[in-house]
């Protein structure tokens, strides 16, 4: 796996998968809270490289919850 390191160099990370569950797999180590996992470019980036970090570091989620409540304002 891919994450972002500091000075938004990506960084490769080893961890352990659980059980598949609804096409999604659970990471049971290697992740900690906090940390940015590569989910987009991912047949571009190599580690070492740095990287271009976008959106605010929330899960999609809570961005879409985000932008909803402040267009109903």
């Amino acid at each position: 796996m891919l994450v972002v390191g500091t000075g938004d160099i990506a960084q490769t990370r080893a961890v352990k998968l659980g059980e598949l569950e609804d096409g999604s797999w659970s990471v049971l180590e290697g992740i900690a809270p906090g940390d940015r996992v590569i989910v987009d470019g991912l047949q571009k980036v190599r580690p070492g490289q740095p990287v271009r970090v976008g959106g605010d570091g929330r899960p999609a989620e809570l961005r879409a919850a985000a932008t909803a409540a402040a267009q109903e304002r």
